[in-house]
């Protein structure tokens, strides 16, 4: 049994590769990401001088019990002074306050060489949660060489679909019906003032921009227990335009690219004015209503707002709103000469704008962008073939004002009930977190 115990015990090292970056090995959890910062500039590989901190963040751990973390660390030969913080999600998993490198909370001594501090625990990493690892130095100096954890990978099984509506009524939560199979996503209802747009794996509040969409209706595979939250939007649903109408529009591509780098259902929305023959990007949620037409759950960025003016030969202009500037284009590059475009409407509502150039025809795009470091995505000119294309190319939606939310009534306030009470002089109306008396006619609004 113990034998059986240890070979269920997989190992991820991270190891300063140099002042910047660590490299990975072992056995990593699938799909799992890591970014390792410092705040220091200047300094020896892994050094924290007195103000300066290093921080490992890892995504990707869902599922995993986490049973040990080993730092390799040292000091200087006399002095060395610090704090450390782990976080898995919210959650504070191991402390060191700020006390010398020679306390028993680090080593017990000052030390040139590499030392283990190690730390056990027994926490699973739980849907939605990263995994941060913060050192902070108080006196010259901390060094951190490698951070090594043991853990335990999730087992095979079927996993449950919890749903949180934001509202006082609740979804049952699903489970899968077999290993590996995945749910159907419910449909839900809409408020008086709120329509419901989908699910999202991240909670929205405040009325921040929509994350990642999952449409009621489509399939979705959880890889461990998993909470999805209701989005809703205020006001009408942004449906993209198929009418040659001049005005002000956001202009949005998804495609396998832009969901690669940004997400299930995510597009990208150009962005700002061109610089350097391209445009920027941000990322934008699109879903398909059953119609086929694509619905924009993203809040706008104003850097993102185009007028587009279509003129009376089947051409159009694209200014950018903020700046004034026009996106042009010359030869086969973009510009901000104020240029023509061509259109083309395709079959399933979306637009091509493109123009010819010896003998070939270039489209404005949105794809993987020049710079390879950060996985970049951009808006260019492509070089393509437009007579073949029929569908999803780029997506005009109307200049609309919206706010997104997980939580319609308050987060704390989710009850959309309206009771009154009717006597002889007194009207009492509760809704969300509000009271409304009117007593004798007159109006008291009471804010829990």
């Amino acid at each position: 049994m113990l034998l059986a115990f240890l070979f269920s015990i997989l190992t991820a090292t991270y190891s300063l590769s140099s002042t910047t970056s660590v490299d990975a090995s072992g056995v990593l959890p699938e799909s799992s990401t890591y970014t390792y910062e410092r705040s220091a500039t200047t300094g020896q590989k892994g050094q924290m001088t007195a103000g300066n901190s290093t921080r490992l963040y890892l995504t990707g751990w869902e599922g995993c019990t986490i049973r040990t973390v080993t730092l390799s660390m040292r000091s200087n030969k006399s002095a060395g002074a610090g704090s450390l913080k782990m976080l898995i999600g919210k959650e504070v998993v191991w402390q060191i306050d700020d006390q010398s490198f020679a306390d028993a909370a680090w080593a017990e001594t000052f030390t040139t060489d590499w030392v283990d501090i190690v730390k056990n625990m027994n926490v699973e990493v739980r849907s939605g949660e990263a995994v941060e690892i913060i050192i902070s130095a108080t006196q010259n100096s901390l060094y951190i060489n490698s951070y090594t954890i043991n853990y335990e990978a999730p087992v095979s099984r079927c996993y449950s679909v919890e749903f949180v509506t934001g509202l006082d009524t609740i979804l049952p939560p699903i489970m899968q019906a077999a290993i590996g199979e995945p749910i159907l996503l419910p449909a839900w209802q809409d408020t008086a003032i709120w329509h419901f747009i989908g699910w999202s794996e991240t909670e929205v509040e405040d009325a921040q921009w929509a994350p990642s969409i999952l449409p009621a209706g489509t399939q979705y595979l959880p890889t461990h227990d998993t909470k999805l939250y209701a989005v809703y939007s205020s006001g009408d649903k942004v449906l993209s335009s198929s009418k040659n109408v001049s005005g002000e529009y956001v202009m949005v591509q998804r495609n396998a690219y832009t969901e690669q780098l940004y997400g299930i259902s995510m597009g990208a929305a150009l962005l700002g004015k061109v610089h350097e023959g391209s445009l920027f990007t941000s990322p934008a949620s699109i879903v398909y209503t059953e119609e086929a037409q694509s619905v924009l759950c993203s809040m706008v960025d104003s850097n993102a707002i185009y007028d587009i003016h279509f003129l009376t030969d089947s051409t159009l202009t694209i200014q950018h709103v903020i700046s004034g500037e026009y996106i042009g284009y010359h030869r086969t590059s973009l510009t901000n000469d104020v240029s023509e475009w061509r259109y083309r409407l395709l079959q399933d509502g979306s637009w091509v704008f493109y123009y010819e150039h010896n003998a070939s025809t270039y489209a404005l795009y949105i794809g993987a962008g020049t710079d390879d470091i950060f996985n970049s995505v951009d808006g260019y000119v492509q070089h393509m073939n437009i007579s073949v294309l029929e569908n999803n190319v780029m997506w005009l939606y109307p200049y609309v004002e919206a706010e997104y939310t997980s939580w319609p009534f308050g987060k704390f306030y989710s009850v959309e009930n309206v009771d009154v009470e009717r006597g002889k002089n007194v009207h009492h109306v509760h809704f969300g977190n509000y009271d409304l008396w009117i007593i004798d006619g007159k109006k008291y609004v009471h804010l829990k």
